[in-house]
């Protein structure tokens, strides 16, 4: 169960470093052109997708069958939920997938 959440995690972390990385080149080579690990780090997010509704569907289940103990329903509820912010947050600066102009 907590696969799913821990593996977004992970990817997402790789963006904000394949970010850091992208612009550590200076901002003059994003001037005339994107760097590859740019690129690269714009996938990640859309990897991260499928994870994160995968790890929303174990959280309904967890819920239901009242799996886990209160604590961690609602430590693995909160994280997925940090989760689906940063996600949106993504969204709104256009840094899921290749929105470019």
């Amino acid at each position: 169960c907590g696969f799913a959440l821990a593996a977004a995690g992970v990817v997402l972390i790789g963006f904000l470093i394949g970010l850091v990385i992208s612009y550590a080149g200076g901002l003059e080579e994003l001037i005339f052109a994107y760097p590859t690990s740019f690129y690269v780090s714009l996938a990640l997010p859309l990897l991260a997708l499928p994870l994160i509704v995968l790890a929303i569907y174990y959280a309904v289940q967890l819920w239901r069958a009242r799996a886990w103990t209160l604590g961690s329903r609602v430590h693995y509820s909160v994280t997925l939920v940090s989760a689906l912010l940063f996600l949106w947050v993504l969204s709104y600066w256009n840094l899921i997938g290749y929105r470019f102009g």
